[in-house]
């Protein structure tokens, strides 16, 4: 049994360290529809990235495997993507100016939203608790936090 447990902290890694990243399957490309729950209006644009690591989530799309811009709906697609883990972060960029807004105290003045979100976050997302599978069946359905 410690066996077993040892070879899955292996596997998962220390998300602390940033050391966790997940195999993408490059031959098998699928499109991923992604919804929007709770969209507030559609000025601006959608910033969305995608990781299948810690290190850069949720904010730094030099380390994400996907960066795009897309328009506010309550849908869009990212095609050719490879089957596997990700996990991704979602910004509603009203003002266009490319980044999330925030006040002077850090607290977003924008919409975001990340995969698996449940609701207003109170602190740094979970790279862990965001990580979802792509297998090209299902569309990923996520929820806007104003």
């Amino acid at each position: 049994m410690n066996l077993i447990f040892l070879l899955w902290s292996w596997w998962l890694g220390d998300e602390n360290q940033g050391l966790t990243s997940f195999p993408i399957n490059q031959k098998n490309k699928v499109d991923l529809a992604i919804e929007i729950e709770h969209v507030k209006n559609v000025r601006g644009k959608f910033l969305v990235l995608l990781f299948t690591q810690a290190d850069g989530f949720p904010g730094d799309s030099h380390q994400s495997v996907f960066s795009g811009e897309y328009p506010v709906s309550k849908s869009f697609t990212i095609p050719d993507l490879p089957l596997g883990r990700y996990a991704l972060s979602l910004v509603h960029d009203e003002n266009g100016d490319g980044k999330l807004k925030t006040n002077w105290l850090g607290i977003p003045q924008e919409g975001y939203s990340f995969s698996n979100a449940k609701g207003k976050l109170l602190e740094r997302p979970d790279f862990q608790k965001a990580l979802f599978t792509h297998n090209g069946k299902l569309p990923l359905r996520v929820r806007m936090i104003y």
